[in-house]
């Protein structure tokens, strides 16, 4: 007996480029993404001064934390880490 198999050879989920903006402003920092995101905020000595999670655009308040922070970014499969000035 001979049984006879198909393959299909094709991609059903494709997944669209993801897009994340970080902006840092006077007291505060924004985060733009394309999906929902955890974001987390450390100053350069690594502690952390807030964490939240987005569902796309989110300010974040840093309270009187001024100079350089570390933004992490979780957004789906994808994970970026930028550093901001904050003034």
């Amino acid at each position: 007996a001979i049984t006879k198999v198909e393959v299909t050879d094709h991609i059903s989920d494709i997944e669209k480029e993801q897009t994340i903006d970080i902006v840092g402003l006077e007291d505060q920092i924004r985060v733009k993404s394309d999906c929902p995101a955890t974001i987390s905020i450390f100053s350069t000595n690594g502690t952390l001064l807030n964490k939240v999670n987005s569902n796309g655009e989110s300010t974040i308040n840093v309270g009187s934390y001024k100079g350089l922070a570390i933004v992490k970014v979780i957004a789906g499969n994808m994970a970026t880490s930028k550093k901001v000035l904050v003034k």
